[in-house]
């Protein structure tokens, strides 16, 4: 390192040639060697975090009906959210590709849903039949049996439970549409209470979990019928209007199909999908050698001109809503003469391609919705041909719009 100084010095914070000149109190002016600090903001590994991050981030928005409260120890300020993103972005394994993202794509995976004191239920998969280890002794569960019975049963077989307590079942289910993974989210709550002899399980849990299946000799409470997706038992209580809970993983059934999304083919197509010109756009020394992504395509609102209703991101928007009527997508980046056709997906995972009919300066008009649609519209895309070129997400219940 040099000290320099002399007229025209005393005020420099530059680089000349190979030196960079700064002031530094009580010294005057110093000149080190420049070395180049090239940091590239989409690393290999970072790409590999983001394309998981979006399958986590989409399991959290179809978990949000339920996941409230399902995490005990929290830091000071720390959000569910927040939580759920920093226990399980280690253990996904799922790689979403831009357009899949944006679809409300999610790849079931063995995810922690709850974090907590009470001791974990053990549970397992086989042969089509979902296994906890609650047992109710020598108690056959059916769809008659009361919670009272239920209640006295599991609270002489399991020591960590108390009278009072909640058992709930958290199920997923996938599917794939054109190749798409979607997942739908039912959750189910039991209460454990010796008092209520009037109520029936079939009264809080479905058929197929009004059931125990006889295993080591005693009888533990059981899904009978697990379809494709994953499951959890979730133990809950609360002392003090504090809620506590057990610490309980999913566990996903098996899948060939997920496995897909799981291999390392399908990161490195993830990561593809986010293009190259997104990094090296600006920087001087690839000049040419890149296409510009331009202005991003952006979709504003979608109009139910019949209704006179506007629908905005994350609002909620239900199938009825919408079947019969032409909608008018308004975007912004994109010339309305490039969009094809207009996608609208449901969260049953239903998704139907409509016409255009017409076209105007910053908007088109689709052709009519056709039947197809069962439950909440959850995205509304324009597409040039098969290339998604914006998508506009909904919420699938009031006030699920926030964002984290």
């Amino acid at each position: 390192m040099a000290i320099l100084s002399g007229i025209g010095l005393s005020k420099s914070k530059n680089k000349l040639g190979n030196l960079v000149l700064m002031n530094k109190a009580g010294v005057g002016v110093v000149a080190r060697e420049y070395v180049a600090d090239i940091k590239n903001p989409q690393s290999n590994a970072q790409m590999v975090r983001r394309v998981k991050w979006a399958n986590l981030v989409n399991f959290y928005r179809l978990s949000k009906g339920w996941i409230a409260k399902a995490f005990e120890n929290k830091k000071q300020g720390q959000s569910d959210y927040n939580k759920l993103m920093s226990l399980n972005i280690n253990i996904s394994k799922a790689s979403l590709t831009k357009t899949q993202a944006s679809l409300g794509a999610v790849v079931l995976q063995p995810y922690v849903v709850s974090y907590g004191s009470i001791q974990p239920v053990e549970q397992r998969y086989e042969n089509g039949k979902g296994y906890s280890d609650l047992s109710t002794g020598d108690l056959a569960v059916t769809a008659t049996t009361t919670i009272a019975q239920l209640s006295t049963a599991l609270l002489a077989n399991n020591p960590q439970l108390r009278n009072g307590d909640q058992i709930s079942f958290i199920s997923y289910l996938e599917n794939y549409v054109d190749g798409v993974p979607y997942s739908t989210c039912r959750a189910f709550e039991m209460p454990v209470d010796t008092t209520r002899t009037a109520e029936l399980i079939s009264d809080f849990f479905p058929d197929f979990l009004c059931t125990s299946i006889e295993d080591g000799g005693v009888q533990v409470l059981a899904n009978s019928n697990v379809g494709a997706g994953a499951f959890s038992w979730v133990i809950s209580r609360t002392i003090g209007g504090k809620i506590y809970v057990s610490t309980q993983s999913l566990v996903c059934t098996p899948s060939v199909t997920r496995q897909h999304f799981e291999s390392a083919a399908q990161e490195r197509e993830a990561i593809a999908s986010y293009g190259e010109s997104e990094t090296n756009f600006l920087d001087s020394n690839t000049y040419g050698t890149t296409t510009p992504a331009g202005i991003p395509v952006v979709i504003t609102k979608v109009v139910d001109n019949a209704a006179e209703e506007t629908y905005y991101p994350n609002g909620v928007v239900d199938a009825a809503d919408v079947e019969g009527a032409n909608l008018q997508i308004y975007f912004t980046g994109a010339e309305p003469t490039e969009v094809t056709n207009v996608r609208v997906v449901d969260s049953n995972g239903n998704s139907i391609e409509l016409g255009i009919t017409s076209r105007d300066e910053v908007s088109v008009t689709s052709a009519a919705v056709t039947s197809g649609l069962t439950d909440k519209v959850i995205s509304v895309a324009i597409l040039a041909g098969t290339k998604v070129l914006a998508t506009i997400q909904f919420a699938t219940s009031e006030g699920g719009g926030e964002q984290d």
